[in-house]
């Protein structure tokens, strides 16, 4: 997908003005109804009401805008910085910005069996076997009971 900054000319592309109040209308919107009379002001002040990619952008405003989503429980799609990063590190060995929609969805696949099939094994891991006891104390044993193997070697030390 392309930027703003490729579809704005020159002149708007270094208006800090314009990226802020977009910004702001994109991000800080509360509810559908701000987002588009924020949008349609910015629209019509800069003179981008017929633009060839804002206008389809406005038009699928529904599945990117985080106005729309306000009313949708989301916590399950969140994530940590370092999970994220984390999750990022092992996608960007199978993916990158010149493969094609094909190729990204075969490559991007590919990676989720292969983190499910990891997953698969730590879920083995933990259920079936249980790590080895350093000083035998009551506490120890009972975080092995309720931690996984990488947690218990954590609490262990």
């Amino acid at each position: 997908m392309r930027k703003v900054s490729e579809n704005v000319g020159g002149v708007l592309n270094s208006d800090l003005k314009f990226h802020d109040r977009l910004n702001s209308c994109v991000w800080g919107s509360e509810t559908p109804k701000e987002f588009e009379s924020m949008w349609l002001s910015i629209m019509s002040d800069y003179g981008l009401d017929n633009n060839d990619w804002f206008t389809p952008m406005y038009e699928l405003r529904q599945i990117w805008i985080p106005a729309y989503f306000h009313d949708i429980f989301l916590a399950g799609l969140l994530r940590t910085t370092s999970r994220l990063e984390s999750e990022n590190s092992m996608f960007s060995k199978f993916v990158n910005k010149q493969l094609s929609l094909v190729e990204f969805w075969m490559r991007f696949d590919c990676a989720i069996e292969i983190q499910l099939e990891k997953e698969g094994e730590y879920d083995n891991a933990n259920s079936f076997s249980m790590p080895q006891l350093m000083i035998d104390s009551d506490l120890e044993k009972h975080g092995r009971k309720v931690y996984t193997h990488k947690n218990f070697y954590i609490f262990q030390e």
